[in-house]
């Protein structure tokens, strides 16, 4: 059976599998209390946290045991916390810290105890006081490799393959509860510690989500005495520094290379023989780093002027202590030259009293603008936050007479008919700023950003009603045109054409009959009538009045328009008057409405009548019709029908307005009864 794990992309070979779950068994909503530590514990938090937002039924609520944070490093200055801490509050779980579980109560009611990769031994009264005892997920095949350290055990010995079992908790020894379930896999040649972590940690979840589905906790268990394995018995010792001591008589390059990727980082004691019985047994020295380290370099910190500021702030900066103090420039000034000061409006006392004069603004509050203009670089939402002055003045205000000043200014330093194409855009956008105008804009803007949720969903979905609508009536037109452009008549681009009037057509076709006339075998027939087959072919009775399977039925002949008799030809040839019969039988249809222009289509009057100007008054009439029984769609429009269908609209219609007018009464019924009562 093969096995992908989704967070290795590799694919994983399953050799075997045991498990001893009973079938479903049914239990209280369990209060989880989960013991854990480091990453392969993570695994198995995750699914149980998964299998409770699936199976409420199952897991009412989980709070996680770790042991508290440790302060490591050189002089112990740097806490490192436990790594499953982050992801209990990744799910928001409640977290507990302890480093003895010898007189530790649990705070809440729990009846379940969950340990992996803990590193205590859980008490038998905690045990005892959960209903269900406890489950514990141990990456080893049990009783192979029990102890703290399977995993780097069974790399280190070069096993081909191991597993996870899941089993009860024993309350005075680790690692001797009934064994519930086993799944063993084969271990990459890869031999990289994370790697496998990764791997068994997602067997032991799965494990551990099928065991507590199916109840696995619940008595009666198996005896752990009584219970035979295929795996010998062997422990798995906890890794010490003595593990990671280089040990040169006998371990090969492949064994250091294989123990620095399970242990991390090796060291070797100072040795003067080959063997350590040869030489002084001394302590350790210096571990073995692989890689290249230089020394350190010395930096100093010294007081550096901004150049791109003009009050001569003063930044203290890092810099290397080889180097002189001006032999680099800092960071700031390659931004120096980006340093622009705006160009704000200059002028003296007398353009002003001459040109720039205002109702509303003196001398000085001008002057202050300008300046807090060029203080500010142009920015408005800072000038309006620093221009000082006893009138409080909005932002429209500022702009409208800064814009003016530039107006003026600029209009005075070129005339108008001088002006060249930037220069008089320029004066158009100045004198075209309307400050009402603007603030009106922002209000808009505002009111538009303050909208409710509901409100901005149904914005929304009528602008992508609206574009739907849009685009359908876009192809609409699109092939509705195609249709009248297929229907239409091609028109003569020239009179070159010989056949273009109606006396031409009825010249050749008698042309054409003389010729097949002189033939053995006929294939025209004669019309019947002497003004188009000439004198020679007279009859009494029209061709459509005999039966010939070889002329095709008029009503699938299409209409041309040269086809039409032409002003030249006699009346007696063409029909006066229809019965009432033949104008059924031939679907002809005489109206006094004024036909528009162009292709129309009868089905045109069986859909627009539907739509009226409102949605509502549409939506009345759809339901309507409804109810009366008329479909959506009507295939054949013939007259009868057309006719049928205006006249119940026309009860349509009247009925709304009926139901309008009723509406209207009982509403003023009702403003009568309010009243008087």
């Amino acid at each position: 059976m093969l096995r992908r794990s989704g967070f290795l992309g590799r694919t994983i070979t399953s050799t075997r599998r045991y498990s001893s779950l009973p079938a479903i068994k049914h239990h209280d909503p369990l209060h989880i209390l989960f013991c854990g530590a480091d990453r392969f514990s993570i695994h198995s938090l995750r699914a149980l946290t998964q299998l409770r937002k699936s199976r409420p039924d199952k897991i009412a609520s989980i709070d996680v045991l770790c042991r508290p944070d440790k302060r490591v490093g050189r002089g112990y200055k740097r806490t490192q916390s436990v790594p499953i801490k982050p992801v209990a509050a990744e799910f928001g779980l409640t977290l507990h810290q302890n480093d003895s579980l010898k007189d530790w109560q649990a705070p809440i009611e729990i009846n379940l105890i969950v340990a992996v990769s803990f590193g205590l031994l859980v008490p038998g009264r905690l045990l005892s006081a959960a209903k269900y005892g406890g489950l514990n997920v141990h990456p080893s095949l049990l009783p192979q490799l029990s102890g703290p350290a399977p995993i780097q055990r069974a790399l280190l010995q070069n096993c081909t393959e191991t597993g996870v079992t899941l089993q009860t908790m024993h309350p005075t020894r680790f690692d001797h509860g009934a064994i519930l379930s086993q799944e063993t896999t084969a271990i990459d040649k890869e031999r990289r510690l994370d790697v496998v972590v990764d791997l068994l940690g997602s067997i032991g979840a799965d494990l551990l989500s099928k065991g507590i589905e199916s109840g696995a906790f619940i008595p009666p268990l198996p005896a752990p005495e009584l219970q035979q394995s295929a795996h010998p018995a062997s422990y798995a010792s906890k890794i010490t520094p003595e593990d990671r001591r280089i040990d040169w008589a006998t371990w090969t390059a492949a064994d250091i290379i294989l123990r620095d990727e399970v242990l991390g980082s090796l060291w070797d004691s100072v040795t003067y023989s080959r063997c350590e019985n040869d030489g002084p047994n001394l302590s350790p020295g210096k571990r073995v780093k692989f890689g290249v380290h230089n020394r350190p370099t010395h930096w100093s910190s010294e007081d550096t002027p901004i150049p791109a500021r003009r009050d001569q702030l003063q930044a203290r900066r890092w810099r290397r202590a080889t180097q002189p103090p001006n032999d680099v420039a800092p960071p700031s000034a390659k931004f120096a030259k980006y340093n622009i000061e705006p160009a704000g409006p200059t002028y003296d006392a007398d353009v002003y009293e001459q040109h720039l004069t205002h109702a509303d603004w003196t001398k000085e509050d001008t002057d202050r603008l300008v300046a807090t203009y060029r203080d500010c670089n142009g920015k408005w939402p800072v000038i309006v936050d620093h221009y000082e002055s006893e009138r409080r003045r909005t932002m429209e205000e500022l702009k409208a007479r800064f814009y003016s000043l530039l107006n003026i200014l600029l209009a005075l330093g070129t005339p108008i008919s001088s002006m060249g194409g930037p220069e008089w855009g320029l004066y158009e956008i100045l004198r075209s700023f309307e400050p009402a105008k603007e603030a009106s804009r922002k209000r808009l803007a505002e009111g538009h950003m303050q909208r409710r949720q509901e409100e901005v969903d149904e914005e929304t979905v009528l602008l992508g009603e609206l574009q739907r609508i849009m685009l359908h009536q876009v192809t609409l037109d699109s092939e509705r045109e195609d249709l009248r452009r297929r229907l239409d008549h091609p028109q003569a681009n020239s009179n070159s054409y010989p056949y273009s009037t109606s006396q031409s057509l009825t010249q050749l076709w008698q042309q054409l009959l003389a010729a097949d006339r002189a033939k053995k075998s006929q294939r025209l027939r004669p019309t019947g009538n002497s003004s188009y087959d000439g004198q020679g072919f007279a009859t009494d009775n029209p061709i459509s009045a005999r039966p010939n399977a070889s002329v095709p039925d008029s009503s699938n002949r299409r209409n041309v328009r040269e086809s039409l008799p032409s002003a030249t030809t006699p009346q007696s040839a063409l029909p006066v008057d229809l019965s009432k019969a033949e104008l059924s039988k031939y679907g002809v249809v005489t109206g006094q409405d004024k036909l528009p222009s162009g292709v129309t289509f009868a089905s045109d009057r069986l859909s627009k009548p539907r739509i009226a100007k409102s949605t509502l008054q549409t939506d009345k009439i759809a339901a309507i019709l409804t109810h009366a029984g008329v479909p959506d769609l009507i295939p054949l429009p013939t007259p009868a029908v057309v006719e049928s269908f205006d006249a119940v609209m026309t009860t349509v219609h009247t009925l709304l307005d009926l139901r309008k007018l009723a509406e209207k009464e009982e509403q003023e019924l009702r403003v009568r009864q309010a009243e008087t009562s």
